[in-house]
């Protein structure tokens, strides 16, 4: 595969190409982890749930939707303090084995 270049901005953000992300099968709201290997980056998308795709689906994506409304229905900081509080109970969760 030939590279992709792509332009950091002044925030530190930049897209990932078209092209990688349907070739790995990332979509839109997927978690990502991002780890350092030298000077690499190595992106991964990562498992949310261990009984994901079992058992009744329609259950599982009616909950997620009213997840979704709820926190769309927040406040803006709300939805940003919610943010960064689920990110450092994920990272407790699948780095430290707390809950």
């Amino acid at each position: 595969m030939d590279k992709i270049y792509r332009l950091l901005g002044n925030r530190g953000r930049t897209t990932i190409p078209y092209s990688l992300r349907m070739k790995m099968g990332f979509r839109s709201n997927d978690l990502l982890s991002f780890r350092q290997d030298g000077d690499t980056i190595v992106i991964r998308k990562e498992k949310v749930c261990d009984n994901c795709g079992q058992g009744d689906d329609r259950e599982l994506l009616t909950a997620s939707k009213e997840l979704q409304d709820f926190v769309a229905s927040l406040p803006v900081e709300a939805q940003q303090e919610l943010f960064l509080q689920l990110s450092i109970h994920l990272t407790k969760l699948f780095h430290g084995g707390q809950k």
